[in-house]
């Protein structure tokens, strides 16, 4: 049966599995059925969690790890194109392909905040 490891952290982390570095965000799984017993037992339990062929976590953690409260994806570490479908998902306007991934993050965190208000 394949193995998933998630990254539970809150922050990128990578391990080597099968002779190559794997690195996942916070809430990103890899699952993989050639992962060595050697590989997944080498893995810091702080970090990442091992389960048999389904992600350990159902929803992307927060900032510290843990899995989100509500139902909005975390941005953190999410690509140009991740973040530009998350605002246009959450109907964030004034963004596009040419704006940078940190003015991105704010507009969304800015709608966000206005939506709770």
């Amino acid at each position: 049966m394949s193995k998933t490891v998630t990254n539970i952290s809150n922050g990128p982390r990578g391990f080597w599995a099968g002779g190559r570095m794997i690195t996942l965000e916070p809430g990103q799984h890899v699952e993989d059925p050639n992962f060595a017993d050697e590989d997944i037992a080498a893995l810091a339990e702080e970090w990442f969690k091992v389960t048999d062929g389904v992600p350990a976590v159902t929803g992307e953690p927060d900032g510290d790890g843990a899995p989100a409260d509500d139902d909005q994806p975390n941005i953190a570490g999410k690509t140009k194109a991740e973040l530009l479908e998350i605002a246009s998902a959450e109907g964030v306007e004034g963004v596009d392909e040419h704006t940078k991934n940190d003015d991105i993050r704010a507009a969304i965190e800015a709608h966000r905040e206005a939506a709770e208000g």
